[in-house]
């Protein structure tokens, strides 16, 4: 009906949107997929993105990573893998860390700040990944 000239107003639309699902977008490199691909042409120098959907950023973001392939690293040079946070962390006390904020001594890192579900998606899924 919009497109048909109807008025916003006309459209009895709630005040707010609620989002019921969160949305994540990741790039992939052909060096990621193809051997040599940096040597080939400017083509094959581009890069794609995927992007995939979840009920909490922390799955949309996991599923992302998925879709993008498992060589896509992503993160700060130096920061230690998702897959061996449990080496340094008790992945148990994360989610308090998270809630509370967790900074990271990574230059131009920001602080991060969780609610109680996604901290609780966020630990599962590092748990999932441990090596």
């Amino acid at each position: 009906r919009l497109l048909l000239g109807t008025p916003l107003a006309e459209l009895d639309l709630p005040a707010e949107a609620t989002p019921t699902r969160a949305w994540a977008k990741e790039a992939i490199f052909p060096s990621d997929r193809f051997a040599n691909a940096a040597t080939r042409g400017p083509e094959m120098r581009s890069t794609g993105e995927v992007m995939a959907g979840g009920p909490t950023p922390a799955a949309a973001y996991a599923r992302v990573l998925r879709a993008a392939g498992a060589s896509r690293r992503g993160g700060h040079i130096g920061a230690p893998p998702f897959r061996t946070l449990g080496r340094s962390f008790d992945l148990d006390q994360f989610p308090r860390l998270l809630k509370r904020g967790i900074s990271s001594s990574h230059p131009g890192m920001p602080e991060f700040k969780f609610s109680d579900d996604d901290a609780h998606a966020v630990s599962a899924y590092l748990r999932s990944i441990q090596q």
